[in-house]
């Protein structure tokens, strides 16, 4: 049942909403369908060959409660709340960026097996390493330039931590404890981390999806059994693959920027 739970969500977010489809229809609730021919389409291969019938038939459940309890919404004007319509014109736009880049950029994208075999070699001595990390985390990068200061000029990294850190790790000091390389999925922080080489060094401002971070480092020690390169090349390949994505992209705001008009008035932002 672990396996099924894993498709569950995709599987309602697919039928959400969809109405009549040709084939041999295995469900209806009101005047929406659902066809065999589109829940084997929309399910994992992988899945669809191991997934016993009772599961098949507790997705089939699933999407019909999803339907009842969607059609009961409609009934009462939901699309109509302009709350509910500005979510759905997000989530439009969301779909339709992801399906663009994915269709003119993304695609174009490739990580050869050299590119992560340099990668390895480079980082080779933070692969066979742990640190010991501490960080501040800011909401805005003005706050994070600020603190970032005091700590220069030497206010003391934990106090400040615990007093402004919007991280729960601020509570301790803005201790993290020791990581390896890939314990923290956010993007620059070990960049940022595994560079520090001293112990007491402090980093730049980082931006990563949680905020804006200034990183210590507190300590190293050597790994016992440091992983084998075979082991982590395909989450070398990810991060290599996520970081080239994310410069195509900048890239491209860029030049967007330079061809679509843009006008920003910071200065009535409080």
């Amino acid at each position: 049942m672990k396996k099924l739970s894993l498709i569950v969500t995709i599987f309602i977010i697919l039928f959400l909403g969809c109405k009549k489809e040709e084939g041999t229809v295995i469900a209806r609730v009101g005047k929406t369908t659902l066809t065999l021919e589109k829940f084997e389409s929309a399910l994992p291969v992988e899945y669809l060959a191991t997934i016993s019938h009772e599961d098949k038939i507790s997705l089939i459940e699933n999407w019909i409660g999803t339907e009842l309890v969607y059609e009961k919404a409609i009934s009462e004007g939901t699309l109509e709340n302009s709350e509910i319509a500005d979510q759905i014109e997000q989530l439009k736009k969301q779909i339709v960026i992801n399906y663009w880049l994915n269709q003119n950029t993304y695609d174009k994208i490739s990580v050869s097996d050299i590119d992560v075999k340099d990668f390895y070699e480079f980082n080779r001595q933070a692969f066979d390493n742990e640190i010991k990390v501490a960080h501040i985390v800011s909401s805005t990068k003005l706050d994070a330039i600020e603190l970032k200061k005091r700590i220069d000029e030497g206010a003391d990294f934990s106090k400040i931590a615990r007093e402004y850190s919007i991280d729960n790790s601020g509570a301790d000091g803005g201790v993290i404890g020791y990581v390896k390389l890939g314990d923290i999925a956010l993007t620059g922080f070990d960049d940022a981390a595994f560079s520090l080489r001293e112990i007491g060094d402090i980093s730049d401002i980082i931006q990563t999806e949680r905020g804006f971070h200034i990183i210590k480092l507190l300590g190293r020690k050597r790994l016992s059994n440091p992983p084998k390169f075979e082991n982590i090349k395909e989450g070398i390949k990810n991060q290599l693959l996520m970081a080239k994505q994310i410069a195509v992209v900048d890239s491209l705001v860029k030049q967007l920027r330079e061809e679509i008009p843009v006008e920003v008035y910071y200065e009535l932002i409080k």
